[in-house]
């Protein structure tokens, strides 16, 4: 028979198991979303499983570019009976992967670790700080060639854009042929983006067929400027086209020579947007450049093949045209109209040219052919 003390004591216990239960289900209905369980799971090897097994200089190479090529920040490498020293092969392997891997050198800030012992093997811990998210390396261009420079250049002028990263397979390629591609897209599109930006150029690494090249221009304007610039250098461009008319090949050419030649005074002053078809056909005052920039693009509405040619005249720093009429090219300087007129400045012969003016000949195509009697009056 239970005592009286027993009796007591077990209706006590089950008075507290009743607060108990009463206590968890509040719990249960108040504040469920705080209750969780984990299972728990050894710290040790939960690292050791996720470790990359490395044995040699080799595989240490191969893990870390494995890291950056992932995006990895951290990562660990169990070096179990490696072959080598550890900390030197480490920390040469980490350089080698950071200044000669191609996506490193791009992306990589720097690389760090820390080595040490656990129970029979090592242990490194892989740290790498970025200075290019990952969708910033996918935004990256890939160009198979360097020949590709211009044509790519030529988009990121027409969008005004200020920045652009490429991958190419090139192992000469080089920041003056960057830069080169930029002048090149400019003049072979004079209304692309007004004014042609200063051009500053990263690659890397420094050798490799594989590289990443970074390029950042600079306008000198804002882009909500340029973009209101732009709409009035197109519209004056297609306003000459218009009165030009249905003229063709050297009737176009002639009348696009001569219509700069009378509305633009050829200035010599360096005045802000002198060297720009805009300075030519929209405040009416241009130097060398921007003549010939003005002629370049209104003979792109007319057609006509041109190029912008950088040279002398009379031993001084000098522009003007190569034109593509009926298959020849010819020469044609805006600039020499008000001196020597059409008949001694448009579609010349590289002969005739060169009593005055000094090209690079092998950058140009070859002007050979005179031109017909009756263009000037045609």
């Amino acid at each position: 028979m239970e005592t009286g003390a027993g009796m007591k004591k077990r209706a006590v216990a089950l008075l507290l198991l009743a607060s108990l239960a009463l206590s968890l289900a509040g719990c249960g209905a108040f504040k469920k979303e705080y209750l969780s369980v984990t299972k728990y799971e050894d710290a040790t090897h939960t690292a050791e499983t996720a470790a990359v097994d490395v044995s040699d200089y080799a595989g240490l190479k191969t893990a870390v570019s494995t890291l950056v090529r992932t995006h990895k920040t951290v990562g660990r490498l169990k070096l179990a009976d490696y072959d080598g020293v550890l900390q030197t092969d480490l920390t040469q392997a980490c350089q080698e992967v950071k200044n000669q891997d191609a996506l490193a050198a791009y992306c990589v800030n720097y690389i760090s670790t820390d080595l040490s012992r656990v129970a029979n093997y090592y242990e490194a811990v892989v740290y790498i700080s970025y200075r290019h998210t990952q969708s910033e390396i996918d935004a990256v261009r890939y160009l198979s060639d360097k020949s590709d420079l211009q044509e790519t250049m030529a988009e990121t002028l027409s969008g005004l854009n200020t920045y652009t990263s490429l991958k190419l397979i090139s192992p000469s390629i080089t920041a003056d042929e960057v830069k080169a591609a930029v002048r090149r897209a400019f003049e072979a599109d004079p209304t692309a983006c007004v004014v042609q930006p200063e051009v500053a150029v990263q690659i890397y690494p420094e050798t490799g067929s594989l590289r990443f090249v970074e390029v950042e221009l600079e306008y000198g304007w804002r882009t909500s400027e340029l973009q209101k610039m732009k709409s009035t250098l197109l519209g004056r461009v297609s306003q000459y086209a218009d009165g030009i008319g249905s003229a063709d090949g050297a009737s176009f050419a002639l009348a696009a020579y001569n219509a700069v030649a009378r509305d633009c005074a050829y200035a010599l002053d360096g005045a802000a947007l002198g060297s720009t078809a805009y300075g030519a056909l929209v405040t009416g005052s241009a130097d060398s450049r921007g003549l010939a920039l003005a002629f370049s693009a209104l003979c792109a509405k007319g057609s006509i093949d041109s190029r912008v040619v950088s040279g002398t005249l009379d031993g001084v720093a000098h522009t003007w045209n190569l034109v593509l009429i009926d298959g020849a090219w010819y020469h044609a300087d805006v600039s020499q109209s008000g001196t020597l007129g059409a008949a001694g400045a448009f579609m010349r012969t590289d002969k005739e040219m060169s009593r005055r003016y000094a090209w690079d000949a092998a950058a140009y195509p070859a002007c050979t052919t005179q031109r017909s009697a009756d263009v000037l009056t045609a």
